[in-house]
Parts: structure tokens; C-alpha cells; sequence
């Protein structure tokens, strides 16, 4: 690459950028670690963990190692800002059957407002019995996010989120969220982009001459 052409792409950069960058992908929170702690779920039984979101995500996924004994059956639910009194239907993100065959990641949206979230598990069926792996201690990771508490309720309501959970930091339940940023990085104007490329041809002409 000449000189020439290495300063005005440099320019460019300084400037404005010479294309548009995509939006930061991967994980958003995650707690992880070896799997010696969790729960056990039993029907009317229910387990979750609530994050906040600092920023839009595009291409949301939720994942976690979740358990599922014998013919269970069950519901997990995105639900956002509270539980119990005070949060209504309305507050409900997403709401998915859980049993057997329920493929994961769990939820894949396609965008996700800044906020606090709760993701949770709730067992309902006669039979079969439901689970969380945890860690204790966990390793957790904030990019964009934060992981906020662990919640556990030994009798629900049919909708979960109505129920009174409890908060229970030793649960140490796993769980990860990624994303993209919604807000990717701005293309440059098209005036400043016209002025990186005439100086590029204005210094091969000089070099013609």
C-alpha cells in the first residue's frame, strides 16, 4: 500500500469511518461454573433468575441447563420490570410450554428493550419433576448486562409471575442471554466519504505527473 493511499485511509477512519460497523454480538450475562448446586422443582413449584438489560438488543437468545425428570410438563416465561403484586399480563415478554422435547435456547427474540427481566421455570404437571443446575460459586459474566438474583416460589400461581417468590442467592442458577447491540455504529456522511476518495485520486494524479 503507498504512503499516500495509508494516510488517507487513515483519514477516513479518524474522521468518520470508511463503512459501517455491525453492532457488538455475544454474551450479554451469564453465570456458569461447575455444576454442584441448583433445585429441584415438583409441580406448583417455581425457580428463576432476573438480569437488567443496559442498552436494545436485536437477536435475543436465552438459554440455560434446565432439567426435565420422567414426563414433565411445565411453562417458562420472559416477564419484565416485577413479580408478584403489582405486575400485571401486560409485563409478560414471551410464555413457552416446557417438557420433554421443548428445544432450546429457550426464547430467540428479535429485539429486547433495556430493562430488568426475569426468566423462570415453573413445573405443573401431575407427573415428572423439573430442575435447575447451579454453581456455587458461580462465574459471572456482565457485557452490557447484569445479573441481578436468584428467585425460587414453593407454590405458584397458574400464571408464574404472580406468584410470591423469594430471593435465594445460594441457588447459583445458570443461565446465559446474548444479543446484539441495536445500535450499531453510524455510516459516515457521504460528503466526508467524497472527500476521502478525491484526495486519494488527487494524490495518484500528482504521482502521474
Amino acid at each position: 500500500m503507498s504512503k499516500s493511499m495509508g494516510k488517507t485511509m487513515a483519514a477516513c477512519l479518524a474522521v468518520a469511518g470508511c463503512w459501517t460497523m455491525p453492532g457488538v454480538a455475544g454474551t450479554i450475562v451469564s453465570v456458569s461454573g461447575a455444576p454442584n448446586t441448583g433445585i429441584s422443582l415438583s409441580s406448583g413449584q417455581a425457580a428463576g433468575v432476573g438480569f437488567t438489560l443496559g442498552a436494545a438488543l436485536t437477536n435475543v437468545t436465552i438459554t440455560a441447563p434446565l432439567i426435565c425428570a420422567g414426563a414433565c410438563s411445565g411453562a417458562i416465561y420472559l416477564h419484565r420490570d416485577t413479580l408478584g403484586a403489582g405486575t400485571s399480563f401486560a409485563d409478560s415478554v414471551a410464555v413457552a410450554p416446557f417438557g420433554p422435547a421443548t428445544p432450546t435456547p429457550y426464547f430467540s427474540l428479535p429485539s429486547l428493550a433495556a430493562g430488568d427481566y426475569f426468566f423462570l421455570l415453573q413445573m405443573t404437571g401431575s407427573t415428572g419433576s423439573g430442575g435447575w443446575v447451579g454453581s456455587n460459586p458461580p462465574t459471572v459474566i456482565e457485557s452490557g448486562g447484569t445479573h441481578n438474583l436468584n428467585v425460587s416460589a414453593t407454590t405458584t400461581e397458574p400464571f408464574a409471575p404472580f406468584s410470591n417468590f423469594s430471593s435465594n442467592s445460594s441457588l447459583g442458577l445458570n443461565y446465559t442471554v446474548t444479543g446484539d447491540d441495536a445500535a450499531p455504529v453510524p455510516e459516515p456522511s457521504t460528503g466526508l466519504m467524497g472527500l476521502a476518495v478525491l484526495g486519494l485520486l488527487g494524490s495518484r494524479a500528482a504521482r502521474g505527473r
